[in-house]
């Protein structure tokens, strides 16, 4: 990202020159073309999150000839709702063109995400669930969905809550609900049971020689 981001003043001045402002230059004119790039995947996405940046300017000439976007971080959780705004915008511009649109959806989607964390992690009850699909059920957004009434027509039992394959398939059931499910994912450690790594270290002792001895001495 720091070898490929446009310098300051490209637009402005023809005077700005290195391999990093032609670039720009070139993205700029082929963003109305056919697109050049299939699949634009950026890793430590949260780097774009500043509109302001040049790295984001990157992202953003880079995503008008793509075809589709693929943004990866490993650190969402530090994001707020504006940064977390700037990205989908970068992923859909015309589905997230309005920040006040964007506030409404997370308002919305509060409950739901809230029924998630309960059921993954084994605090949940048919009452608590009950409550919070309830409460989303009653914002604007979310009154008219089926699958959130179909959740509530058949809420859990306390025995299915126990069950691990049905927590995950009523986690699913629920990111399903929630109105930024279809371009959003996020996946906590807590979440992977299965082939979770298992670290073993062990030391291995190697002998320093002596010029490595004495530096370290």
């Amino acid at each position: 990202m720091q070898g490929l981001r446009p310098p300051r003043g490209w637009e402005e001045s023809e005077d700005v020159k290195g391999p990093a402002a032609e670039l720009a230059r070139f993205l700029e004119k082929r963003e109305h073309d056919e697109p050049l790039i299939n699949v634009l995947v950026v890793d430590e996405a949260h780097y774009l999150r500043n509109p302001e940046a040049k790295t984001s300017q990157l992202g953003r000439l880079l995503r008008k000839v793509s075809e589709y976007a693929l943004l990866l971080s490993a650190t969402p959780v530090h994001l707020k709702s504006n940064d977390l705004y700037q990205l989908m915008n970068l992923v859909d511009e015309d589905m997230f063109s309005r920040p006040a649109d964007f506030d409404l959806v997370l308002q919305a989607n509060a409950p739901l995400v809230k029924a998630r964390d309960q059921v993954m992690t084994g605090r949940a009850t048919p009452e608590s669930l009950s409550a919070l699909l309830e409460k989303a059920r009653r914002h604007q957004l979310l009154e008219g969905s089926r699958q959130l009434a179909a959740l509530l027509k058949h809420l859990p039992t306390a025995h299915e809550l126990q069950d691990k394959a049905y927590t995950s398939y009523l986690a699913y059931r629920l990111e399903l609900v929630n109105l930024l499910g279809f371009g959003l994912t996020r996946t906590r450690k807590r979440d992977v049971d299965e082939k979770r790594v298992v670290r073993e270290p062990h030391a291995e002792p190697i002998p320093l020689s002596p010029p490595e001895r004495a530096f370290y001495d």
